[in-house]
């Protein structure tokens, strides 16, 4: 019930329904309900797992990859860099070595 009310409520500000019910499963799996919530879920991992990445191909744009291929290839790039850089300087705060992460 949680999750159809903050999804009701991200819905009603302007912002994505799913925001609202990723927000609220976040703070139940906080809760001390979380074992109980996991025994329940656990049945339908693989069916949910599923129709979210469907769910997630069908809201893509594929047009946008058709008009402007250099585009899309570039800021595919730039994130990755960008992540990398990310990665990188936590590491190096941290003093994290290359042996540490295998």
């Amino acid at each position: 019930m949680l999750e159809v009310g903050g999804a009701l409520l991200m819905h009603s500000i302007g912002l994505s329904a799913s925001l609202g019910a990723f927000l609220a499963g976040v703070f139940l799996a906080d809760s001390e309900f979380r074992h109980e919530l996991e025994a329940d879920i656990q049945p339908f991992k693989g069916l949910l797992l599923g129709l979210f990445f469907m769910a997630v191909g069908m809201g893509a744009n594929l047009g946008v990859f058709a008009d402007r291929p250099l585009a899309v290839c570039a800021l595919s790039l730039g994130l990755v860099v960008v992540k990398l850089v990310m990665m990188f300087a936590m590491a190096s705060s941290t003093r994290s070595t290359a042996r540490a992460v295998r």
